[in-house]
């Protein structure tokens, strides 16, 4: 497998062409944003995997670097980033994890807040980045499904 996962993507559109298009398709363990984008494109569905909360209780929140169309998503990942909460120079940040984002945690905390949480291994931030992490699946099933 090449560092894109050019393998993985294989199989996925092997698999895709071997079951009939009126049955749906689950990819099971695809968490990257980008990868779900061109797994969504391909025909799939459903996705299960651990790694948006995996990711939160680790430090890594998702963020929308701007809002792709459904096929821009797929094609390229310059959309995506990830915002490392334990990073020094959100100590005393006022701003939200992701501007515009309707999550709990970027309307009603700040960045500064959530690092000290971390910080302190507080039980707050995993509940707050897993469920910004999951609001950002959500978004990006939304704008992949055209219901941005």
């Amino acid at each position: 497998m090449d560092e894109r996962g050019a393998l993985v993507e294989d199989m996925i559109m092997l698999t895709r062409e071997l079951i009939p298009q009126e049955y749906p398709m689950q990819a099971l363990g695809i968490g990257y944003p980008p990868y779900i984008a061109r797994c969504y494109a391909l025909g799939y569905g459903l996705f299960d995997s651990a790694m948006p909360t995996r990711d939160a209780r680790h430090g890594r929140l998702y963020t929308f670097q701007r809002t792709p169309s459904g096929k821009e998503a797929a094609e390229s990942d310059d959309w995506f980033s990830y915002m490392y909460i334990s990073d020094r120079r959100h100590i005393k940040s006022s701003a939200p994890v992701e501007k515009g984002c309707a999550c709990p945690l970027c309307t009603r905390y700040s960045l500064g807040y959530l690092h000290h949480l971390y910080k302190l291994n507080d039980a707050l931030y995993l509940r707050l980045a897993s469920m910004h992490n999951l609001h950002f699946m959500v978004r990006l099933m939304n704008i992949l499904g055209g219901r941005n």
